[in-house]
């Protein structure tokens, strides 16, 4: 039986190799797109989750009280946090602070040069799992000047030779502080979010904090290990106000998040939003499969009523229709691996991933199980059980109009599939356009022809003879510095002290340190008073502030105002600019107080004169190897502000894409029911044409009843499109208006795309001879 129905299933593809092509082609580019989202998601699900104790790690965060009342979380901690942790909650069994990577100028084996440098405590490969080649996890960080360092870096610099006991220098502050390797780790995944080249002990940075022992100085990433019986929430409920009893502080408090899930969490809408596009997409595959394989029962119908006159059963028609259902479903899997295989590189460097199969994972083949059984489940079985139904007069005769069911069936699928099209559509424009928005906002700052150069210990010594030599170059506009890359501030407190403040109110403020002329060549704009002058020598403890600044202290006039915080007083304001963002654009501007510190910028700023950039950077190299042994690395503003939303343009980029396939997969299945439609009607055409109808009437003729379909799809998915947009955009503090020609653009596409599909099939029936249609009568 098997083998018949194997040579019965082989003959119709063969008879019919339009609709095989298109179900195979429809349901191959469904599973294609499911199987690569699931291996993104699979790939963003890995971040790590390789640490042995992972289930136990937590990272301590604090939530902070704003001023507007809104709660907001930081990461970040005090150093006293974590010892308190381990000395008044008995569920916590261990902890590490960590000082988040920075590159930094060491000299290792006599040679210089800049590597990624963190720091935690003696605990740290302790709790986290990155395996030590030497050196053992309980004492490679004991000792104050004990540094481990990562195999590459090994193999870099002493080859096979074992490197512990060597010694490593450490360039900072104009001095050079000598290390020894006591352990060296292996490479660290990928998929982990902390990466590093070195690792310090972590009280090595204590002389460099003003206060150390502040709860509310949060400077390190306190992370604790819970034992195994330890319930999170009852913990939580310890620590909660710990900063008040303990710490004395009020304005924040704590919580436990697991550590595993920080990754995922950060990015789990767009997770969530494309397991939705790629789930759609193979829904609309599916149904094509259903529509198109009910829209052709009629050709089998006398196949199935003969059968059943011989005696075949419901169950072996089942068997049969199954039989051909999970071939077609079988090759679309094999030709969807294929594609997943020649298109995984492209698709790795579209989403900024190394992403890849590894087939001798079980976990891949159970996806690909689980997609196949999905798959026939939504496409297979229906039909199967539909085309078995027939009674065998009926069958026989080919009466199977009155069964109108079918006929329900496809027409509301097919609404689905237009719906969904059309809302995937609307809402890949709604992304696009906002995330564009996001990237070509004006920041109230010129990023344009500015290139920023990390200042080492050896160029931070002579930072003013290169700005100066800098400076007489005709290439070079303008030289400046500033503690960071001018998007996001060094540093953020609620310690500024004017006349007027209210002691019972936080009031958080960003703090930027930069040097002279950073404001004018950024082209910040002037509100009161003057930007920072060097012939002011007052100013190198003077203040300006944004606008916002100003309404957060309720200053009516700002210019001259005394602020004190950080152990500094008696400087004033001395101008007021136009608010910028130097913050993520999913938060409203905040309050920014800019401070004239030369002596602690970290980052040299060249602005060159337009058209002219190459040139500078040439005479930048030339200059900057005069005072440095170090490589010279740079970076363009524009582009560091731009990879600041590598996630949005991900998103941008993968939206739309994926919906332009599901509106490719659902024409293609509009395709193979006009032409199956068609078939049917073409002696009706050729009657119509012969009588007087014309080519725009056939047209109409044919294609209204999908036209209707089309119009109801539109009035489900752009409503949808509506809702979901809305949702989504308030995610974001700075967002698009949505005009109504928003939504109503993408029905106006689909709709011309459906007529253009409609209109290529249907033009071949009605410009044909009405004779070739009518001879066979």
């Amino acid at each position: 039986m098997l083998k018949n129905h194997l040579n019965v299933a082989l003959r119709i593809f063969q008879r019919e190799k339009g609709f095989t092509i298109i179900n195979v082609l429809g349901l191959a580019l469904g599973m294609w797109c499911t199987i690569m989202i699931a291996l993104w998601i699979q790939d963003e699900y890995k971040y790590d989750r390789f640490h042995e104790n992972g289930d136990h790690i937590y990272q301590v965060r604090a939530q902070h009280k704003t001023t507007d009342g809104e709660p907001t979380i930081w990461e970040s901690t005090g150093y006293p946090i974590g010892q308190a942790l381990i000395d008044h909650v008995p569920e916590v069994v261990n902890k590490v602070r960590y000082g988040h990577p920075e590159a930094v100028s060491v000299r290792i084996a006599e040679q210089l040069t800049e590597v990624k440098v963190a720091a935690g405590d003696p605990s740290y490969f302790q709790v986290f799992s990155f395996p030590l080649i030497r050196g053992t996890a309980e004492d490679c960080l004991t000792e104050l000047r004990n540094v481990v360092i990562s195999d590459e870096l090994s193999a870099a610099y002493f080859g096979d030779k074992d490197p512990t006991g060597e010694s490593f220098s450490l360039l900072t502050g104009g001095q050079e502080i000598e290390f020894t390797v006591s352990g060296v780790f292996q490479k660290m995944p990928r998929q982990s979010t902390m990466q590093f080249d070195v690792m310090l002990p972590l009280d090595n940075f204590l002389a460099f904090q003003a206060h150390p022992e502040s709860w509310g100085n949060a400077w390190v990433f306190t992370y604790v290990l819970l034992d195994d019986e330890a319930h999170v929430s009852e913990v939580n409920d310890k620590i909660r106000d710990m900063p008040e009893t303990l710490g004395g502080t009020d304005y924040f408090t704590l919580r436990l998040d697991k550590f595993q899930d920080r990754y995922l969490a950060g990015g789990m809408d767009q997770v969530i939003m494309f397991s939705i596009i790629a789930a759609l997409t193979l829904l609309i595959a599916c149904f094509n499969f259903i529509n198109l394989t009910t829209a052709r029962s009629g050709k089998r119908s006398r196949e199935i009523g003969v059968k059943k006159v011989l005696g075949a059963g419901k169950g072996m028609l089942i068997s049969q229709f199954l039989l051909e259902s999970g071939l077609l479903v079988v090759g679309s899997l094999i030709f969807a691996l294929i594609l997943v295989h020649s298109t995984l590189p492209a698709f790795s460097q579209f989403v900024s991933k190394d992403i890849s199969v590894n087939f001798s994972d079980p976990m891949f083949y159970s996806l690909l199980l689980c997609i196949g059984i999905l798959t026939v489940i939504f496409s297979a079985i229906y039909p199967a059980v539909f085309l078995a139904s027939f009674h065998a007069v009926s069958a026989l005769k080919g009466r199977l109009s009155k069964n109108i069911g079918p006929a329900m069936l496809r027409k509301g699928l097919v609404i689905f599939q237009f719906s969904m099209a059309v809302f995937l559509m609307a809402g890949a424009m709604i992304v696009h356009k906002q995330l564009v928005y996001l990237q070509d906002k004006d920041l109230g700052l010129n990023k344009k022809n500015v290139v920023y150069v990390p200042l080492n210990v050896q160029t931070k010594k002579h930072y003013q003879v290169l700005k100066s030599e800098l400076q007489k170059h005709s290439s070079i506009q303008s030289v400046s510095s500033s503690n960071s890359n001018f998007f996001g501030s060094n540093g953020r407190t609620s310690d500024v002290k004017w006349a007027t403040r209210d002691p019972d109110k936080q009031h958080w403020m960003g703090i930027q340190a930069v040097d002279f002329g950073m404001a004018e060549m950024l082209d910040l704009q002037l509100v009161q008073g003057r930007f920072f002058s060097e012939k002011f020598s007052s100013d190198t403890l003077n203040y300006m502030v944004n606008e916002k600044a100003v309404e957060t202290m309720g200053l009516a006039n700002p210019i001259g105002e005394v602020l004190e915080f950080w152990g500094d007083k008696g400087g004033k304001i001395v101008g007021v600019v136009k608010d910028f963002h130097y913050e993520s654009l999913y938060s409203s501007i905040a309050p920014v107080i800019i401070r004239c510190r030369p002596s602690e910028t970290d980052w040299l700023y060249i602005k060159s004169q337009p058209g002219m950039t190459l040139e500078a950077l040439n005479h930048l190299e030339a200059m900057h190897d005069q005072f440095s042994e170090f490589p010279l690395t740079y970076h363009f503003l524009d582009e560091a502000l731009e990879n600041g939303y590598e996630q949005e343009i991900t998103t941008r980029k993968l939206s739309g894409a994926l919906s332009s396939l599901a509106i490719f997969i659902a024409c293609l299945g509009l395709l193979g029911l006009t032409a199956y439609s068609l078939q049917r009607r073409v002696k009706e055409v050729a009657i119509r044409k012969i009588l007087g109808a014309g080519v725009i009437s056939l047209l109409n003729l044919l294609s209204k009843e999908h036209f209707k379909l089309v119009a109801i799809g539109l009035a489900i998915g752009i409503p949808m499109a509506i809702y979901w947009s809305q949702l989504w955009l308030e995610d974001y503090a700075y967002r698009i208006e949505t005009p109504w020609w928003l939504y109503a653009l993408p029905g106006v596409m689909f709709t011309i795309i459906t007529f253009i599909t409609i209109s290529r099939i249907s033009l071949k029936t009605v410009n044909a001879n009405p004779v070739d249609y009518l001879r066979d009568e």
